[in-house]
């Protein structure tokens, strides 16, 4: 029989939920843990379809909390290991960990509602043959301060369809893709990592690396940033990409595409891959590295457009070129030129 969290009475030390056994955890009021190092692990039983089904509010107070929802029934669609939908889950201060696994569905779905970490080195970790982590319509997961990870591995990793803010710290968000013509991250929201170095990894070989939709922010902020892209499509974008100020690097292993615009901000930047898309350097002595094949270069005002089979890269505030094993100056570049990287 599931257990009711909001039913229990909890107390200021290390409170564990269930004490022995396994056991879907439902809550639909108020359940206060208080301080302590807590841990709640929620396990689907029989024909249940999640190991954590949260509509209330869950307070796990100051401490090293531990939540966890499984779902290894793989015969139930959808399922999933926590489901988070008009709810909030508030672990508060701490080093918290909440991992979601599942079989059908997600590892972590939260829409309607909040996951919030509080400050802290937190990790979310959702894995699931459908989405590993689901950020859902008008969901939000805030990791607030700290070096906070968050890994979503399924057919899509991590899917952003609202807000997923990390806060001040060293964060990485990282998703691995394994549907077939699928997404390492999906965002369709804003997706933002706050002030530190940050890494934003997303992978799926056999489709899109990162998808940023029209309408959509990815912004890491100030920091020496990554953003790492790879698949068929390493980095598809359709909207903006900002990385703020520090030293920042955005790898496309695939290739870029879409109509939007990536503003690599001040200090001195570094861009790899080639593909559509709009893409300032900033202030700082910024690199263009591109990757195998036949270049036309266009030069417009302060624009430098690289053409090849017919894809064109509009580039502006960049100073240093490289091509291969060779370097130019992007003062150097003249109209007309071409340029092979073998």
């Amino acid at each position: 029989m599931a257990i009711e969290l909001s039913n229990l009475t909890f107390t200021n030390k290390a409170d564990i939920v269930p004490i022995s056994g396994t056991e879907q955890i439902i809550n639909t009021g108020i359940a206060n843990t208080f301080a302590g190092n807590d841990i709640i692990t929620g396990t689907i039983t029989g024909s249940d379809r999640f190991g954590i089904l949260n509509s209330g509010t869950i307070n796990t107070g100051a401490g090293d909390d531990i939540i966890t929802g499984i779902c290894d029934e793989n015969t139930i669609i959808p399922g999933g290991g926590i489901r988070n939908e008009g709810g909030t889950i508030n672990t508060d201060d701490g080093d918290d960990i909440i991992t979601g696994t599942g079989q059908a569905g997600s590892g972590i779905f939260t829409s309607l509602g909040t996951i919030n970490t509080g400050d802290g080195n937190d990790k979310i970790i959702g894995t699931a043959i459908d989405s590993g982590v689901n950020v859902n319509y008008q969901g939000i997961i805030d990791t607030g301060k700290g070096n906070d990870i968050i890994t979503g591995t399924g057919g899509y990793g991590v899917e952003n369809y609202f807000i997923i803010t990390t806060g001040d710290g060293n964060d990485k968000i990282t998703g691995n893709g394994t549907l077939t013509g699928g997404y390492g991250i999906v965002n369709v929201g804003t997706m933002d990592t706050g002030a530190g170095n940050d890494k934003i990894t997303g992978t799926n070989t056999t489709g899109w690396g990162i998808y940023n939709y029209s309408g959509s922010t990815i912004d890491t902020g100030a920091g020496k940033d990554k953003i790492i892209g790879t698949g068929s499509t390493g980095i598809y974008n359709n909207g903006i990409i900002n990385t703020g100020n520090g030293e920042d690097s955005i790898i496309a292993d695939g290739g870029f595409n879409g109509i939007g615009s990536v503003f690599l901000g001040k200090d001195k930047d570094y861009l790899k891959g080639f593909g559509s898309g709009n893409f300032y350097g900033g202030s700082g002595k910024d690199t263009l590295e591109l990757t195998t094949g036949n270049y036309t270069i266009g030069i417009s005002g302060a624009t430098v457009n690289f053409t090849s089979n017919g894809i064109t890269m509009n580039t502006s505030e960049f100073e240093k070129l490289i091509a291969g094993s060779t370097k130019y100056d992007f003062a150097s570049l003249t109209d007309g030129q071409t340029i092979i990287v073998a």
